[in-house]
């Protein structure tokens, strides 16, 4: 369950994209769950992003974490290949693209990899967008449960309270 909170998260924004790449960070990420809509070339990753890390207060002993259930979506997706040990969980270490390349169907493209504990996701992608689902709660853990969350979902919208930001 999430912690009382005596102060809230200012949100930057609500909506992310490629554009704010340097800003971003995935570390400790959790991800719930991945989709890939070939019809659109779209890869999705249901993700519990962290937006900071907390110090923990005088006589604790562990950090807590702004936390917000996220939607992140590349776009036109290929050269797609997952290598992911079969474990409960996915746990992102980093995310880094290459610097970009001209091609001709798709104009500008990066090579992104998504390293994680349990291995790697690599592809091609034209960019990204990180959806802010809920405004980010703070939390003792760097994961909400499924239930915490409202379940899994790759919506690539915002709740009309997060747009005004």
């Amino acid at each position: 369950m999430p912690d009382a909170t005596l102060t809230d998260y200012a949100l930057e924004k609500a909506h992310w994209t490629d554009a704010d790449f340097e800003q971003m960070g995935w570390h400790d990420s959790h991800i719930h769950a991945i989709a890939f809509r070939p019809d659109s070339f779209q890869l999705l990753f249901d993700i519990d992003y962290i937006f900071r890390w907390v110090d923990p207060a005088p006589k604790e002993t562990y950090y807590k974490f702004w936390l917000s259930p996220c939607t992140l979506m590349f776009k036109n997706v290929y050269q797609l290949k997952l290598c992911l040990e079969p474990l409960e969980d996915i746990s992102v270490q980093d995310i880094t693209r290459s610097a970009p390349e001209q091609i001709k169907e798709l104009g500008i493209a990066y090579r992104y990899t998504v390293e994680c504990n349990e291995g790697e996701i690599t592809f091609r992608a034209t960019g990204y967008e990180q959806f802010i689902r809920r405004a980010p709660t703070l939390v003792s853990s760097q994961r909400f449960t499924e239930e915490e969350r409202g379940g899994f979902s790759f919506a690539c919208i915002m709740p009309d309270i997060i747009k005004r930001i």
